[in-house]
């Protein structure tokens, strides 16, 4: 799969663009553990799992399984988002 729609129309990119903006890479802390001392970098980036973020709707769709291609597990912002990465405003909690 190359894209998908998210459920508020947005077409996310899963390809193309390097590196990609809305692509975020994830593992346990465990599996990490395993490679500590002996970083194989491809090695290590083929079993990081994919999640995207929707910049319009800030829903998370989440393929949890590296190996996984299809159907994203999807998960809804419980409050308005902000750019990932960008600092509170004074006075936000």
């Amino acid at each position: 799969m190359s894209k998908f729609r998210c459920v508020c129309g947005h077409v996310l990119n899963t390809s193309g663009q390097i590196p990609n903006p809305d692509e975020w890479l994830f593992m346990s802390d465990v599996e990490f553990a395993e490679y500590e001392g002996n970083v194989d970098g491809e090695r290590l980036y083929s079993k990081f799992g994919r999640a995207y973020v929707c910049p319009v709707s800030g829903h998370l769709w989440i393929f949890h399984d590296p190996s996984q291609t299809d159907h994203p597990a999807g998960y809804i912002p419980l409050a308005p988002t902000r750019e990932p990465g960008a600092q509170k405003a004074q006075g936000d909690s």
